[in-house]
Parts: structure tokens; C-alpha cells; sequence
């Protein structure tokens, strides 16, 4: 329970399913089992009502746990009860206005949320941690993720570095079996670590969700047929099935196969996450965009725009703004990037920064303007090789060969050599992509793509996609 520092009440740490009851099923089970820690709530509203809204809030932090399965109903049932149980004391503690908050989220909606979590959020910011307030960390940079404060994130790791500078939170939803998953970097480390680098928690967040997404997929994420990416169940052991849809989304726009990343971000989009619905709805704008499903993408956006507007921050708004340029043409689409790089280097979500340089590096070259192509490329490329974003250093560097940057000159003895494009072509190619496909990325017909692959095939001496995939040249 998060307190003044004026009150030296003791209390356990353990979860209160345990505090108060003796019959009880393992650990583990009693942690995600919303509908026990209900009854625990509601038994405890009588007898203690700060015990009582914590464990009303435990339970509504598991169900939304649950609903990234696939699990239904269970936050409007925990939101209603917890509104009809113990009021909150004046001056309300942290704890409170999470509940406060989450109950509004799960049953008014995102806009009526966001001033109450934005409240809550601040007032973690100020508090003093105790060991046992370490569990509420997890949902609250879960809720930061939602309203996109990045602000509000860097005073909750401030705080924590100060009060509990060598405890480890882990980020129990993306736990991989094998052992600690890069995704819970952002609540990992000595917290002092975090709030005095450069690479804050907002970026280890990002950079955990690029890298899970190896993990679920492999580390080439070329695995693909006409469901998407092949997983084991041994890559998926402990992780949510929304992460799984939303992981493949992106991994997949970034290795440039949007018809897959499109299917992807529908299906996680079912899910109605709290903390990633947002960021899904981006992947959804590009992926519908690269794929010319305007009414789809058009759609998301809207989506998007409620909540983004809601938000108001600089995060929230240059992430609209990128997708946003995304379904628009000429100088508005142009503005928007450029707005979306703005407000985006002011915060400090980098991966999602990088993108913006990569988008508008990729609507430059198409407008061709290689020189200042060139220069959005190789920013956005240098931040995904920082943080081991495979995939997207890849399509920045197939832009960059697009461009001219590392096409060498023709001479009579090279003519075997292939061109900017053709290498381009050939890359794709020798992944099994379609010429469906690959025009799609490269925004060019596949009569064009055909074209070249009968010059590239003449040249390289191979007479199949295979053979080409093993040709030094294309690779």
C-alpha cells in the first residue's frame, strides 16, 4: 500500500488471497484468478476497506491480465462490484486513483479515464515505495503504455530508483519460459540505472516488444504462410495471446510483409487491450495503408484519433500524426511526418521515432527526393541497429539501396551486377515473397517486379527463387 511517510503501518507482502484465507490453490493460480480475489474483496469490505479496494484492484488488474487471453467480461464484473464497494478516504492514495481509474477506463470508456489514471499516474510519481507497494508497478506502467505519458512514466522510475534502488519487477504477462525476457527490461536493472541513462523505460519498453517479437517468431521471422507467422507452442509459454497477434503485427510491417501484419493487428485488435490498443491501431493504419485498405486503415485511424486526442500528449499526437500522413498525399502527408518527428523527439519513445524517420524517409524516396531520403534512412536505421530492431535496420537499409546510396557504376566487366532495384528485388525474392508482394513494399506494379526478375535471373545465372536466395549478389 503506497502511504505518507507519516504512517508506519506494517503489512505483509504477500498477495491477500494469502493473507486471508487457508484452503487455497497454488500461488501462481491464486495470483491470476480474478474471480477468487472478487470474493476476497468483497468478504474484506466490511472489515477493512483499504485491504478491501487493494484487493478489488488486484482482481481488476488480473482480469485485464486475462482478457490478453481471450477471456470476456471479467473487467466490467470486477469495475462493478469495486464502484458499489468501499468509498475512497480523503486525500486519496495512490491506490485509490488507480482503482478510480481503471474502474472508469473499463466502464466509461478512454476518454472519461484519462484525467482520473493521468491522477493517478502523478500521484505515484510522488510517493514513497514501500516492498509491498512493488506490485502495483507492473499496472502502472501498464497505464502510462495506455495514455501514452511518457512524463508520468520517468517520475513512477524516478521514485522507484529512489525508494527500492535493488528490487527487480518483473513483467509477469511476457515472462518467457527459458528464462528473464527482454521484455522486462523496462521494470529490470537497478532502477538507478534506468533514470540516469539515456535508454529510459520507455525505450527498454519498446525495445522489450520489438525483441520479444524475435523470440515468438524466430530470429529471421521468416516463417510465414497465410496465417501469419509459424510458432511453436514452446515459444509462447507464459505470454499472452494478445502479445502473440500484436508481436507478429509488428515484426511483420517490419520485415515489410503487411498482408500478414494486417491480419495480425485484426486479430489482436479483438482483444480490447488496456496499455497496447493504441499502439495496435498504428500498426493496423500502416500495414491497411501498404496494402491499399484505406477503408480499413481509415477506420483504425479514426479509432485512433479518439484516444489520441484524449491523451494530448506529445507521444500520443506524433504517433497520430504518423499514421495520419500515412492515408494522406502531397504536402499534407509531408507536414504530418515532419509533425510527427517533432513532437516525437520531444519524448523519449525512440522506437517509435525511428519509424516516423523510416516512413518519411520511404514517402521521400518515392517522391524522389534520394538525397533527403538518405538522411531520414540512416537516422532511423542507426536507432534500430542501437536497440537490435532486425527487421526494421533491414527495410532501412533495402531504402537506402533504393536510393542510389550503395549502387555501384556499370562498367562493361560489371554488367553482371545488379542494380539498386534489382538487388532490392532480388533480396525480397530470395525471402519467397511474391511479386504480389514484393510491388507492394516497393510501390511498383508486379509487371515491374516480373521484369526485373527475368534481368536479375540472367545475371545471377539462376533459374528459381531458391537458387536465388543462395546467390551471394542477393543476399
Amino acid at each position: 500500500m503506497i502511504r505518507s511517510s507519516s504512517v508506519k503501518v506494517r503489512r505483509s507482502a504477500q498477495p491477500l488471497a494469502v493473507r486471508h484465507h487457508t484452503e487455497l490453490p497454488p500461488p501462481d493460480e491464486v495470483i491470476n484468478s480474478p474471480s477468487l480475489l472478487l470474493r476476497i474483496a468483497d468478504r474484506l469490505a466490511p472489515l477493512d476497506e483499504e485491504l478491501a479496494r487493494e484487493a478489488y484492484l488486484e482482481a481488476l488488474g488480473a482480469a485485464l491480465s486475462a482478457r490478453r487471453n481471450g477471456s470476456r467480461g471479467g473487467p466490467v464484473i470486477v469495475a462493478d462490484a469495486a464502484r458499489r464497494g468501499p468509498s475512497t478516504k480523503t486525500p486519496p492514495r495512490a491506490v485509490d486513483l488507480l482503482l478510480e481509474g481503471l474502474i472508469t477506463r473499463v466502464s466509461e470508456g478512454y476518454r472519461s479515464s484519462v484525467p482520473s489514471l493521468g491522477r493517478a499516474l502523478r500521484a505515484f510519481g510522488e510517493a514513497e515505495y514501500t516492498v509491498d507497494d512493488l506490485r502495483w508497478l507492473p499496472l502502472a506502467f501498464r497505464i502510462a503504455t495506455d495514455v501514452w505519458d511518457d512524463e508520468g512514466w520517468r517520475r513512477i522510475v524516478d521514485r522507484f530508483a529512489a525508494s527500492a534502488p535493488s528490487y527487480r519487477v518483473s513483467l509477469r504477462d511476457a515472462r518467457h519460459g527459458t528464462g528473464r525476457h527482454p521484455a522486462e527490461r523496462p521494470f529490470g536493472s537497478a532502477a538507478g540505472e534506468t533514470s540516469s541513462s539515456d535508454r529510459t523505460a520507455v525505450d527498454r519498453y519498446e525495445e522489450g516488444l520489438i525483441e520479444l517479437t524475435s523470440l515468438l517468431v524466430g530470429s529471421d521471422g521468416h516463417r510465414l504462410n497465410d496465417t501469419g507467422i509459424q510458432y511453436g507452442e514452446s515459444h509462447i509459454e507464459g505470454v499472452s495471446r494478445f502479445l502473440v497477434e500484436y508481436s507478429q503485427s509488428v515484426v511483420c510491417n517490419g520485415l515489410g510483409c503487411y498482408e500478414y501484419a494486417y491480419s495480425a493487428a485484426q486479430r489482436a485488435l479483438t482483444y480490447e487491450d488496456v496499455g497496447l490498443h493504441g499502439w495496435v491501431l498504428c500498426e493496423l493504419v500502416e500495414a491497411g495503408a501498404r496494402t491499399y485498405r484505406e477503408d480499413g486503415a481509415a477506420a483504425a485511424l479514426t479509432e485512433l484519433s479518439r484516444m489520441t486526442q484524449s491523451s494530448g500528449t506529445d507521444w500520443a499526437l506524433g504517433l497520430e500524426a504518423r499514421s495520419r500522413a500515412l492515408l494522406s498525399e502531397g504536402k499534407a502527408s509531408e507536414d504530418l511526418f515532419r509533425e510527427s518527428i517533432l513532437r516525437l523527439s520531444r519524448t523519449r519513445a525512440r522506437v517509435h521515432l525511428a519509424r516516423a524517420h523510416l516512413l518519411y524517409g520511404e514517402w521521400l524516396r518515392r517522391e524522389n527526393r534520394r538525397v533527403d531520403a538518405r538522411q531520414e534512412l540512416h537516422s532511423a536505421r542507426a536507432t534500430f541497429e542501437t536497440v537490435g530492431a532486425r527487421a526494421f535496420a533491414e527495410r532501412s537499409l533495402r531504402e537506402l539501396v533504393a536510393t542510389g546510396e550503395t549502387a555501384r557504376k556499370r562498367t562493361v566487366e560489371g554488367r553482371r551486377q545488379l542494380t539498386a532495384q534489382e538487388w532490392q528485388i532480388a533480396h525480397l525474392a530470395g525471402r519467397r515473397l511474391s511479386n504480389a508482394e514484393i510491388a507492394a513494399q516497393l510501390f511498383i506494379s508486379p509487371r515491374t517486379v516480373e521484369w526485373h526478375l527475368h534481368k536479375v535471373f540472367a545475371k545471377l545465372g539462376v533459374n528459381s527463387r531458391k537458387q536465388l536466395a543462395a546467390a551471394p549478389q542477393a543476399g
